[in-house]
């Protein structure tokens, strides 16, 4: 799969959630296996790529890298988790859940 794709993929699973809070989006947090095969940092350049001028102008790729287990289902998977908001006057930061359904990205 191409990482242009990818990038497409995480755009089109975080975006209804973007659209459906008032706050903009601080991150969209993202969970990669051990056996996917972008670096993290050919995924947020790609990532960044398609984010201007969009209701994800504003967020920043966050990923979290996963350790190798041994099950190809869980190593070369990667999955949009949530999106987070900014922190409020408050300190809280907001965090919504995107489904496995809509979020899981598979090679």
């Amino acid at each position: 799969m191409d990482i242009s794709l990818v990038a497409q993929k995480i755009f089109d699973a975080s975006l209804p959630a973007a659209q459906s809070i008032d706050a903009p989006t601080a991150y969209v947090n993202v969970v990669a296996g051990a056996d996917v095969p972008f670096t993290n940092k050919e995924l947020w350049e790609s990532f960044n790529k398609k984010r201007w001028d969009t209701p994800l102008s504003s967020a920043e790729l966050k990923i979290s890298r996963m350790i190798k287990t041994g099950d190809d289902e869980i190593d070369k998977k990667l999955a949009v988790v949530s999106i987070s908001e900014f922190e409020d006057e408050t300190g809280l930061n907001r965090v919504h859940n995107i489904s496995p359904e809509k979020g899981t990205i598979a090679y």
